[in-house]
C-alpha cells in the first residue's frame, strides 16, 4: 500500500558521495535520537552499515535491511530500506536519485502479513527529507522553500498568500493555508502539520488576526479565515479544498482537522503515476534486463568465435595425414565440448535472469493491484472513522468500504432533494475515494455467466481474477469466493443454450458477493 510519494528537485551539491553520506547519516540518526532521550527509533538502526563507493550494497537482517543498486547507464542510484515489525506490518522506504535529471523520488509503502495488527495506522514522512533540508539540498520552489516548518504570513509577505489564492503563483507542491481562529489560536498544530507534510506541501500560517483586513483585500475576499484551512493544488484542474475548524474547545478537534488536511495532500501526491525508473522495483527490473542483454551479447560472441575456430581447424585438418587428422579431430572434439559447456553456462545464466525478470514483473503487478486495492483500506483505519467496523473482515482490500458506499449510493434515490440525509450521504460518497469496484465485479460476473458455455482457460482466468477458487468434481465445478465457504456456488461442465438460466445464475451470484 503506497502511503507517501513525492519527487523533489535537488541541488547539484547532492552528488553521489553526498547522497551516500546522507543515507549513512540517516541510519546513524536513529542512535542519535536515543542520545537525546528518545529510544523509540533505536530498533530502526542497522549496525555496521557503511557505504563508500560500492555500486551494489546490502546490510542487515531478514527483518531489517538496507540495500542500494546503481544503474550507471541512466545515472541512477536506488536505495531500499525494509523493516518487518513484530505486529506483522512491513515498511518499505525507497530513495531513488536520478543524477541526470537532478530529481529525488521518495516513496513509503506498507504491506501486511496475514496476522497483522491494523489498529495503528500512523506514520510520518521519511526523516531522510529532514536531513536533506538541514544540508540545504533542495532548491526553492518558486519563492517558497522546501521546509519542515510553516511560513508565517504577516503584513510584509501577504503577497505570497495572495498569489496562491488568486492562482497567479505556480508551485510544484500543493500549498496549505491555515487561518487563525477567532480567539487568535491556530486550529491545528501547525508545526506538526508542516513536519508531516515536508516534501509534499508548503504550509502557510496566518501570524496573527491583525492582518485579517489586509489579507481579505489582497485576496479579493477569497481567502480562508476564522480557523478555516485551504489546500491549493499545482494542477488548476483540481479545485482547492476548504476545511472548516470545529469548536476549538472540543477535545481532539484539532487532531481530526489536521488528519483530514494531511490525508487530502497525501491523496493528491500518491495519485501521480510514477516513472518505473523512479521506483526501487523499476530500477532493479532495468538492471536485470541490462544483465540479460549483456549475457546475450556474450553468448553471441562466443558462438561466433566457436564457428570461426571450427572453420580454421577444418582447413588445418584437411592438410594433415591420417594420424595427425585423428589427433587434430580429437583436439577439436574436446575444444568443441568445452565451447558447448560455455554456451550452456550462458544459456543457464540467461534462464535464471529471465526467471528473475518474470518474478519481478509479477511482483510489480501484484504491488500495483495491491496499492490500487489498499488505498481504500488506509481510510478505513485512519484516526477519524465515521463508523466502527464489526467482525466482518475484507475479503479483498477495501471490500467492506466499497459495499457500504455502494449501499449509500443506491439509497440516494430514496432521499428527498435538499434534505439533510441526501447532503450527508453525498458528502460521504464524494470524500471516501469510491472506486465502484463492486459494480465492476458485478458486470464481469454477469458477462461470464450469461454467456457461459464451458470452463475454458479464459473463463477460468476471469473467474479467478474476481476471486473464485475453482475445483473440479465429476459432474460440475465448485467455486468458493475469496476462500469463504459461506459464499459457494457450482457451475455445470457445459452451459445450456438458453439465456434465462445464465441470467438467473448471474443475478444469484451478484446478490451473493456484490
Amino acid at each position: 500500500m503506497l502511503l507517501f510519494s513525492t519527487v523533489l528537485d535537488v541541488k547539484k551539491d547532492l552528488n553521489r558521495s553526498a547522497f551516500r553520506a546522507a543515507v549513512v547519516e540517516w541510519n546513524e540518526r536513529f542512535l542519535k535520537f536515543e542520545e537525546d532521550g528518545d529510544d523509540r527509533y533505536k530498533k530502526n538502526h542497522i549496525p555496521g552499515f557503511r557505504w563508500d563507493k560500492e555500486k551494489s550494497v546490502r546490510c542487515g537482517s531478514e527483518n531489517l535491511w538496507i540495500a542500494a543498486e546503481e544503474y550507471e547507464e541512466k545515472n541512477i542510484i536506488a536505495v531500499r530500506y525494509e523493516k518487518k515489525s513484530a505486529d506483522g506490518i512491513i515498511w518499505d522506504t525507497d530513495y531513488v536519485m536520478n543524477f541526470a535529471e537532478r530529481k529525488l523520488a521518495i516513496r513509503l509503502e506498507r504491506s501486511y502479513t496475514e496476522d497483522a495488527d491494523l489498529t495503528n495506522s500512523e506514520f510520518s514522512a521519511p526523516f531522510f527529507i529532514t536531513i536533506l533540508i538541514e544540508h540545504d539540498m533542495f532548491p526553492m520552489d518558486g519563492d517558497l522553500p522546501i521546509s519542515n516548518h510553516p511560513v508565517l504570513i504577516n503584513d510584509g509577505n501577504i503577497g505570497l498568500l495572495a498569489g496562491v489564492v488568486k492562482g497567479k503563483s505556480q508551485y510544484r507542491l500543493p500549498v496549505v493555508f491555515v487561518s487563525k481562529n477567532v480567539d487568535g489560536s491556530d486550529p491545528v498544530d501547525v508545526r506538526r502539520m508542516a513536519s508531516r507534510l515536508k516534501g509534499m506541501a508548503h504550509v502557510l500560517v496566518q501570524e496573527d488576526r491583525g492582518s485579517n483586513e489586509k489579507i481579505r483585500e489582497a485576496c479579493d475576499s477569497n481567502n480562508e479565515y476564522n480557523g478555516t484551512i485551504g489546500v491549493y493544488f499545482p494542477n488548476r484542474v483540481i479545485a482547492k479544498k476548504r476545511y472548516f475548524s470545529s469548536n476549538p474547545a472540543e477535545q481532539g478537534a484539532d487532531a481530526v482537522l489536521q488528519e483530514k488536511v494531511v490525508w487530502r495532500v497525501l491523496q493528491f501526491c500518491n495519485s501521480k503515476v510514477a516513472d518505473p525508473l523512479y521506483t526501487w522495483q523499476g530500477v532493479n527490473h532495468a538492471l536485470l534486463l541490462a544483465d540479460l542483454s549483456t549475457q546475450r551479447r556474450q553468448s553471441e560472441v562466443a558462438e561466433e568465435a566457436r564457428k570461426k575456430a571450427e572453420e580454421e581447424v577444418a582447413k588445418i585438418v584437411a592438410s594433415l595425414d591420417d594420424e595427425h587428422k585423428r589427433i587434430a579431430e580429437e583436439a577439436v572434439r574436446k575444444a568443441t565440448d568445452e565451447a558447448n559447456k560455455l554456451l550452456e553456462a550462458f544459456d543457464e545464466e540467461n534462464r535464471k535472469l529471465r526467471e528473475k525478470i518474470e518474478a519481478l514483473t509479477r511482483e510489480n503487478s501484484r504491488m500495483y493491484y495491491e496499492n490500487e486495492g489498499l488505498n481504500a483500506k488506509i481510510n478505513r483505519v485512519d484516526a477519524v472513522p465515521v463508523l466502527v467496523f464489526g467482525n466482518e473482515k475484507d475479503l479483498y482490500p477495501g471490500e467492506v468500504k466499497e459495499l457500504v458506499l455502494r449501499t449509500l449510493e443506491e439509497s440516494l434515490i430514496r432521499c428527498h432533494e435538499g434534505s439533510r440525509r441526501k447532503d450527508v450521504l453525498t458528502d460521504l460518497i464524494a470524500n471516501n475515494d469510491y472506486k465502484h469496484d463492486v459494480e465492476k465485479r458485478a458486470e464481469k460476473i454477469d458477462t461470464l455467466l450469461v454467456g457461459y458455455r464451458n470452463m475454458d482457460g479464459k473463463t477460468q482466468h476471469e473467474l479467478e481474477s474476481i476471486g473464485f477458487a475453482i475445483t473440479d468434481s465429476n459432474v460440475h465445478y465448485k467455486l468458493v469466493y475469496r476462500g469463504d465457504p459461506r459464499y459457494c456456488r457450482t457451475l455445470p461442465k457445459t452451459g445450456s443454450d438458453g439465456s434465462r438460466g445464465g441470467k438467473n445464475a448471474a443475478a444469484d451470484w451478484i446478490n451473493m458477493v456484490c
